[in-house]
């Protein structure tokens, strides 16, 4: 009897002991005649993500995590960093605060490259660890607009419409050139 009452007191001394971010669910049992017995399960960290630009987002996506009792995370943390320095940053509307799926898109993502990470979260202060950054990611968020212009003219039979249409580096989908095409009048 006083192995149980220690066994219970050093449960509770663990559990007060415990930061509300812990990764730990407790659980205990006990049968009529037996000393009693105490578990933890522990939520697992996540798994590396997948990323793949956009228009000006990003859609995230990764596997589902569970504890490891088996038992289902109820949410994530989706988090972005910069390539280059592994800098946090802050993450856009669609995947900010806590994601109760498996995938979510960023939206207005800056340009750049980026590496994204998830975090399983079970109940509202269960964490696992950060999964694996997933491989880069680069969005391009162009916004120069297409520039061009017309000129007619007349060589005494038919009237000529020529269209010039060029786009800023990297813009119209490859080649660089540009475009140049005439109309008969």
């Amino acid at each position: 009897m006083r192995r149980l009452g220690f066994l219970a007191l050093l449960g509770i001394v663990l559990m007060l002991g415990v930061s509300p971010a812990s990764a730990g669910l407790w659980s205990v049992g006990a049968t009529a005649g037996s000393a009693g017995e105490a578990a933890a399960a522990i939520v697992r960290q996540g798994v590396t993500p997948t990323a793949v630009a956009g228009s000006g987002s990003v859609t995230v996506s990764w596997s589902a995590s569970t504890l490891s009792n088996g038992v289902p995370v109820t949410s994530y943390l989706v988090a972005r960093y910069a390539s280059g320095t592994g800098t946090a940053q802050t993450v856009g509307a669609g995947c900010s605060g806590t994601v109760t799926g498996t995938s979510c898109t960023e939206a207005a993502v800056p340009s750049g490259t980026w590496l994204y990470a998830v975090t399983p979260v079970f109940a509202t202060y269960w964490q696992g660890q950060a999964s694996p950054m997933s491989l880069p990611v680069t969005v391009s968020s162009s916004t120069t607009p297409p520039s061009g212009g017309s000129v007619s003219y007349l060589n005494g039979y038919e009237t000529y419409l020529a269209v010039i249409v060029s786009f800023a580096p990297g813009t119209d989908g490859g080649g660089d050139q540009p475009d140049l095409g005439h109309i008969a009048a």
